[in-house]
């Protein structure tokens, strides 16, 4: 116990503390001795889970940690530029065929009203 907790202990003995952390585990990680997060996959803190998760391109939705994910958006947006990328005649059949596309859809849309 900490010395707060001690002396709180002593001005109060009758008194039930929180015991929370008492019989928890602790983290599966290399000389880390912070308790592990009950519903995390890995059995790991929050600082060590993040760390497994960046080396070994993991997510975790218990520490909020989406490096798997956000790495993947970040591949698709790079392709989607390299795509993009081109001569300007390119661009422009491109922009014209999305148009012609788009309105397509919107016809589309009106005659199932």
């Amino acid at each position: 116990l900490s010395k707060k907790k001690q002396k709180k202990l002593d001005r109060n003995p009758h008194k039930a503390f929180s015991r929370a952390r008492e019989n928890c585990e602790l983290c599966c990680g290399l000389s880390c001795n912070n308790p592990c997060s009950l519903k995390c996959t890995s059995r790991m803190c929050r600082k060590c889970c993040k760390e497994k998760a960046f080396n070994e391109s993991l997510d975790c939705e218990v520490h909020r940690v989406f490096i798997r994910s956000n790495r993947e958006k970040a591949k698709l947006r790079n392709k989607e530029i390299l795509g993009e990328v081109g001569t300007a005649d390119d661009t422009i059949d491109k922009t014209d065929s999305s148009v012609k596309a788009s309105n397509l859809n919107s016809d589309n849309t009106e005659s199932a009203l």
